[in-house]
């Protein structure tokens, strides 16, 4: 207690928890949506693009627009965390549908997932709530083994 710390230049960022950060961030970011052609949503430091594929020319634009993406992040500094990037295709098949994307280039496809989770709800490939409603009995059960623990 009482020692500081050396001190150490920042040459860029802004402090983790502060009630400027997430204000300057989203003024930092917000041009990059109108970069896009495919649709996009931002949620703090979470961005999501999506587009119907009905065609290739389809499955190119949004393959481009991961492109702009990485070269954006590049241009403004921004570190893109690829091993955090995933992709899924929604369709109300039983099976996956196979789609390949990349970041950067043809060694950093993208891991086709079954599932996600946005925004706290989960989002299966087959557009079914399985895995949300699972989820959803999993914490209610958690939380009432605590309250369990701590009333008796």
């Amino acid at each position: 207690m009482g020692a500081l710390s050396d001190p150490v230049n920042v040459t860029s960022s802004v402090v983790q928890g502060s009630v400027l950060g997430p204000t300057l961030f989203n003024c930092y970011i917000n041009k990059l949506a109108s970069m896009l052609n495919s649709n996009i949503r931002l949620y703090a430091d979470d961005c999501i693009i999506y587009r119907t594929i009905k065609s290739p020319e389809d499955k190119q634009v949004l393959q481009d627009d991961l492109n702009t993406i990485n070269n954006w992040c590049n241009d403004s500094s921004m570190v893109l965390n690829v091993s955090k990037c995933n992709s899924i295709v929604f369709r109300k098949s039983r099976r996956p549908m196979e789609a390949k994307y990349y970041i950067g280039n043809t060694s950093n496809m993208l891991v086709q997932v079954p599932e996600v989770v946005y925004l706290g709800v989960t989002l299966a490939f087959n557009l079914s709530w399985d895995s949300h409603i699972s989820s959803m009995v999993r914490k209610a059960k958690y939380a009432l083994y605590s309250i369990q623990q701590n009333v008796y």
